[in-house]
């Protein structure tokens, strides 16, 4: 078989391509669903207490790593009830400007804040499967970072956030934002 016979016989790059970022973002969401399921068995193994704040409202801005056309070209907003001082359930929404192009997604996401129960600083996670509003496409969204809550009800932090959908390769963004939760 010569080279060139793979691409007479319907084999394309481009189906080679789409598989290969198809893959790659199953590999994305089998990872996050195992992280949620692991995360699920400790909520049922934790004793609950009352000293701790069960709601959560928060907001970030920031910027992606490729394609800056405009700063801040993120914007995030999450709201979730907590089970425990750790984990809790909720909603976020995520949008993505990149020039004339724009990505929102809302899903419905695991969150964690790992860390110390005695200290002010610790480490929250988001892990969400959704909805892309523009084309109606599945889409995953998760964001990790390190936060500081010098009193009780307020926090402010940075997050690494990433964002895509299944279907749309360019439908995808990673990038750095601050944010600002609060905890009642």
């Amino acid at each position: 078989m010569e080279t060139g016979d793979h691409f007479k016989n319907g084999a394309s790059s481009k189906s080679h391509t789409s598989r290969a970022n198809f893959l790659r973002k199953a590999f994305i969401f089998m990872v996050m669903m195992a992280v949620m399921g692991l995360s699920a068995n400790r909520i049922v193994a934790q004793s609950s207490t009352s000293d701790y704040s069960q709601w959560y409202l928060g907001g970030s801005t920031g910027i992606s790593i490729s394609g800056i056309d405009n700063i801040p070209d993120i914007l995030s907003f999450q709201g979730a009830y907590f089970f425990n001082p750790k984990y809790g359930a909720g909603l976020a929404f995520n949008k993505r400007f990149e020039g004339i192009y724009s990505q929102s997604i809302l899903s419905a996401a695991f969150f964690a804040h790992l860390g110390s129960s005695q200290s002010k600083w610790f480490f929250p996670i988001r892990v969400g499967l959704g909805l892309e509003l523009t084309d109606r496409s599945i889409a995953c969204y998760t964001s990790a970072g390190v936060a500081y809550k010098p009193i009780k009800w307020l926090s402010f932090g940075l997050n690494a956030e990433f964002a895509s959908t299944f279907e749309n390769d360019l439908e995808e963004g990673l990038g750095f934002s601050i944010g600002l939760g609060f905890h009642f």
